[in-house]
């Protein structure tokens, strides 16, 4: 009877256990996602002629690997969507430098991290990534965009992607 009573409690304990390991998601932090980010680019060489759903997605996947809850188009009130959310702690904003040429894109861009940060992310880290080709990155108006989204408490992280060679 006494070994069925032992036997029975560390059932218990390693139900316990069991179920808080399940439970347990690590806080996703913004240096976090900036060193997941960077590794996961110089070893799997993200190249130039994706789009920025493709770019978005690969990101996702890497970080699935580091964070439980890893959403794609989250909702974060109405019909606006961050790309991705982590555990509902940390938002992230995928743009493509070529895409940000554009003034509107700009504007559309610090809008979208107004927007953000008032809605689900008030208190909570909020990300850009911003990939390209490291020529289209060094170009003034992605620093200056990156200098606004600083100003507003966005990290901001300048992703640079392998060109493709045109044959």
């Amino acid at each position: 009877m006494f070994y069925l009573l032992v036997l029975f409690c560390a059932f218990v304990v390693a139900f316990f256990v069991i179920q808080q390991y399940k439970t347990y998601q690590p806080q996703p932090t913004a240096e976090k996602v900036r060193q997941i980010v960077v590794n996961f680019n110089q070893r799997f060489m993200i190249k130039d002629n994706l789009s920025e759903s493709e770019v978005e997605h690969f990101l996702a996947k890497a970080l699935e690997r580091y964070f439980k809850n890893v959403k794609t188009q989250a909702s974060t009130q109405g019909r606006e969507r961050i790309d991705i959310d982590i555990n509902h702690q940390l938002g992230i904003e995928v743009k493509l430098s070529k895409l940000l040429k554009k003034t509107n894109e700009r504007n559309r861009l610090l809008g979208q991290m107004d927007l953000y940060r008032s809605r689900k992310y008030t208190n909570k880290p909020l990300m850009t990534i911003i990939a390209g080709n490291q020529k289209d990155l060094s170009m003034p108006h992605i620093l200056e965009v990156e200098k606004l989204l600083k100003q507003k408490n966005v990290e901001v992280i300048l992703l640079p992607l392998f060109e493709v060679e045109n044959k």
